[in-house]
């Protein structure tokens, strides 16, 4: 977004960056940034909380306030208010097949993201509004499908195809869920 942002600004458009990755926002200078502390893919903050992603919104709006000038990176105020896990979310049931922490059957869907896309989904449904930590807690560590995607990882990474290694270490399963060896 920085180099767009830097010839957006030339044309004289206006621009703001809405930046998850401080450290990449900072190497990469763009014009303007609203730094927020939320969880990758989650840019304005948690789901269905449409008052607190308008905050976030407004926050980067004012940036452009600011004007032309250096670059400016801001950091939005608030955490996640799904920080705090909710007491009142249950673990949601799963299909048998997937409950049955079967490898071979993700691996052959190859649809990876998918399946993990349709159980974080399923979890968070209803009324009780569960912190995405919570979430990726009983997703990677206590769901049986999180585990098959670990021993896929494993499998995967065994493989003598150095691609496919580099695409399972790199994507497969987040860095800060993978479990050691051993």
């Amino acid at each position: 977004m920085s180099a767009l942002g830097h010839y957006l600004e030339e044309e004289g458009l206006a621009t703001v960056a809405i930046s998850l990755v401080r450290p990449q926002t900072e190497n990469t200078r763009p014009p303007r940034a609203l730094w927020v502390p939320f969880e990758l893919g989650r840019p304005f903050g948690p789901p269905s909380d449409p008052a607190f992603q308008k905050r976030v919104v407004l926050a980067a709006l004012r940036m452009l306030e600011l004007g032309l000038g250096p670059v400016v990176i801001k950091d939005f105020p608030d955490d996640d208010p799904r920080v705090m896990p909710d007491p009142t979310w249950r673990l949601p049931s799963t299909p048998g097949a997937v409950a049955a922490g079967s490898a071979e059957l993700l691996a052959a869907l190859l649809a990876v993201d998918d399946v993990k896309a349709y159980c974080l989904e399923a979890a968070a449904a209803g009324a009780a509004k569960p912190s995405s930590r919570q979430l990726g807690d009983w997703f990677w560590n206590e769901s049986a499908t999180g585990a098959a995607m670990h021993v896929l990882r494993g499998v995967l990474q065994a493989s003598d195809d150095d691609r496919l290694k580099l695409i399972v270490a790199n994507f497969m399963v987040p860095a800060t869920r993978v479990r050691s060896a051993g």
